[in-house]
């Protein structure tokens, strides 16, 4: 089924063996009053849920900057430092350095904030359970790497290593859309100081994006160009 959401198309899925048996815990709804939709995430409370890991407490989001040189090349608690694989999820892609060893690597998001991609589904008249799938591309060996600092080289190989992934997940039956951002310290949301960046493949188009098509094709050339 389809759901038609502030302009965006939202492909909700029709195949009931797609739909997971747990709650939803995340949900696109609209508000007709503002044509707008939003996120809700509500995460479980009870004892042994898994505790996203972070680097910044509450007090630290509110402002506080963690500096790049003071942080050390190697963070034995970091789950994206190497030795410290095992704290992630398998690796889906990695990009080799020219001693073999990884450069970067992309791993699914173990924290991730949607649904299994496919499980997507109509829940009410505005509302929908919200699907995708996450990746987590971890950009540098070295703990105080910095995004900004990188050799171009480098950051071009980057590029290229975020570029197949996009292509990858494109592939998957239920992706209509795919992004990519990067939370730079607590106070963009980051958890986690080591350089890294976001890979998103999404069951539904967001409707920004949608109105981005739409007025880009009444132009009589590219008004980006």
């Amino acid at each position: 089924s389809v759901l038609a959401l502030e302009g965006g198309v939202f492909d909700v899925g029709s195949d009931e063996s797609d739909v997971e048996a747990e709650a939803d815990s995340f949900v696109i709804r609209h508000n007709p009053a503002s044509d707008e939709c939003v996120l809700y995430i509500t995460r479980s409370s009870a004892p042994g849920t898994p505790r996203k890991p972070r680097d910044y407490g509450d007090a630290a989001r509110g402002g506080q900057r963690s500096r790049v040189d003071e942080r050390p090349r190697l963070d034995p608690s970091c789950p994206f430092c190497p030795g410290n694989e095992s704290l992630c999820a398998p690796a889906v892609a990695e990009m080799r350095g020219p001693d073999g060893q990884w450069a970067a690597r992309c791993v699914p998001n173990l924290f991730p904030i949607f649904h299994r991609l496919g499980s997507g589904r109509m829940r009410a008249e505005h509302e929908i359970r919200a699907a995708g799938r996450m990746e987590v591309v971890v950009a540098d060996r070295r703990h105080d790497a910095s995004l900004a600092q990188q050799d171009p080289a480098f950051v071009g190989e980057l590029v290229c290593f975020w570029r197949d992934r996009f292509a990858a997940l494109m592939l998957l039956r239920a992706t209509k859309y795919t992004t990519m951002f990067i939370n730079h310290g607590a106070r963009a949301g980051g958890s986690l100081q080591h350089a890294h960046f976001q890979v998103v493949a999404l069951q539904f188009i967001p409707p920004a994006v949608m109105r981005l098509v739409k007025a880009q094709a009444s132009c009589a050339s590219c008004p980006v160009c």
